[in-house]
């Protein structure tokens, strides 16, 4: 089936990039996690057969931190189309850890959704809860699904992956060998509030390319996971800057794919290029 359109909406918070001023928020009732709730992946690309739900999740004291994936599939005429939000969102969970978290008070004619769980027990792999994901019934693409979920955690993404990337401005392709570990995860203060968000550090390794041959994964809210997509951005040995953004195939991580990458600034300045990294 082809994909007519996509839409991506990146909802991160303004906090994105670290400053000085940033302060680590110490910890009362301790939980975190990467979860995967409900769908198959994020990723829109052949168009995605059943919506996506998946979460970063912190909480500190009674409130609740999360990175949102939220992927929501239609169809029309013969087209198949889509949505997929991040978005960063809180809530004050109940004193026996329900908790409600939502978006709704965003434009009815993007996703909505709303989720409904208790905090599971440190250390937990799986909990259960609801979930609605609606928009508008005068979209071009109207999507209303709801239902329940069993959560279950994602292993941390750590490994070599290695794979070829072409596309305009790499020649006849690079071949990326991406070495990726999974840093704690950590809830952080800055001046436009609290961010939850697992960092990512590690190195990569290039041939075929005339500007670069090795570069440094920038530790950081630059680089972390979401769900099941991520982003990093590589300092290069060129000087220039490599932005990766990505998927993992499913829970086992071996793949990873598609992965998309940029190159700003240097030699190779605006070159971009997607593939697939095996580990």
């Amino acid at each position: 089936m082809q994909v007519s359109k996509m839409f991506l909406a990146l909802l991160l918070p303004s906090s994105l990039y670290l400053s000085s001023c940033a302060k680590l928020i110490p910890y009362d009732v301790y939980f975190k996690g990467n979860w995967h709730l409900l769908g198959q992946t994020s990723f829109l690309g052949n168009g995605t057969p059943s919506p996506f739900l998946g979460f970063v999740l912190d909480k500190s004291e009674n409130t609740v931190y999360s990175n949102v994936v939220v992927t929501a599939p239609c169809s029309r005429g013969n087209a198949a189309i889509g949505y997929t939000s991040l978005v960063s969102e809180t809530s004050q969970a109940a004193a026996d850890g329900t908790f409600v978290l939502t978006n709704s008070a965003e434009p009815i004619d993007s996703i909505q959704y709303t989720i409904t769980g208790k905090l599971p027990a440190p250390g937990a792999s799986t909990w259960q809860g609801t979930y609605t994901i609606v928009n508008s019934p005068s979209s071009t693409c109207v999507f209303n699904f709801s239902g329940s979920f069993t959560a279950t955690a994602y292993p941390t993404l750590n490994g070599t992956y290695a794979g070829t990337i072409d596309g305009s401005g790499l020649g006849s392709g690079i071949s990326i060998t991406l070495k990726v570990s999974q840093d704690e995860q950590t809830l952080e203060q800055s001046m436009n509030g609290a961010v939850t968000y697992i960092p990512l550090s590690g190195t990569i390794t290039v041939t075929g390319s005339s500007c670069f041959t090795s570069g440094t994964i920038v530790n950081g809210q630059v680089s972390q996971i979401d769900a099941d997509t991520f982003m990093m951005w590589a300092s290069m040995n060129d000087g220039s800057t490599m932005e990766i953004h990505g998927w993992v195939s499913d829970q086992t991580e071996a793949t990873l794919t598609p992965v998309d990458v940029v190159i700003k600034n240097g030699a190779c300045a605006n070159a971009f290029g997607s593939g697939t990294l095996n580990r």
